[in-house]
């Protein structure tokens, strides 16, 4: 999947005019037999291999639900920074295993002010490669759960806020979370109760 903003944070939804925070969820899926004739191509290569759209959510008016699509899931830029930062009413970010991760070197500010996601479910993701995991969870004030058991965290030398500022977390799946030697952690669990 292309990055259209290049890792810096704007306010568009992957080279839209829908702003980030008009998007209510984010669902990733792994088939485009039923994509929206309304969708847009977001592949790095701009092929059709990856594609995205909206539907409007019933239930608020304004907002919208965000779809992004490939054959067999969807393949993540090696640089995620910022990639669904600021989605601020985005109550759920559901991934089902779809999207690989396996090219990627950082996941800094990734899913940064998320504020009303309770949950977000990392399990899938492959971090072999990752080496800048700072700010990820920043100010993802109503996170209650994140499960990390499955992170390869090898190479990750920074650590830097990570979950800063994530007051209502309540458990974080670690087991195995391997934190190597000279990584920086400063602030990791800042404004969390494991502080």
């Amino acid at each position: 999947m292309g990055d259209n903003n290049q890792g810096e944070y704007e306010n568009y939804v992957l080279g839209s005019e829908i702003e980030r925070d008009q998007i209510s969820s984010v669902t990733v899926l792994d088939t485009l037999s039923d994509i929206s004739d309304m969708s847009w191509d977001v592949s790095a290569n701009k092929d059709g291999s990856v594609m995205a759209w909206v539907t409007a959510d019933p239930d608020e008016s304004g907002f919208y639900d965000l779809f992004i699509a490939g054959e067999g899931g969807v393949k993540a830029n090696p640089d995620c920074r910022y990639l669904f930062a600021g989605y601020e009413n985005a109550e759920s970010i559901n991934f089902h295993d779809c999207f690989d991760t396996s090219d990627v070197t950082t996941m800094a500010y990734m899913f940064y002010n998320c504020k009303k996601a309770k949950q977000i479910d990392v399990s899938g993701f492959d971090t072999s490669d990752v080496t800048d995991m700072s700010s990820m969870f920043r100010s993802c004030t109503s996170l209650e759960t994140v499960d990390l058991s499955g992170f390869d965290t090898s190479n990750v030398n920074n650590f830097v806020m990570m979950f800063y500022g994530c007051g209502n977390l309540v458990s974080v799946g670690i087991d195995g979370l391997y934190i190597r030697e000279g990584a920086d952690t400063t602030d990791m669990y800042t404004g969390t109760r494991w502080q």
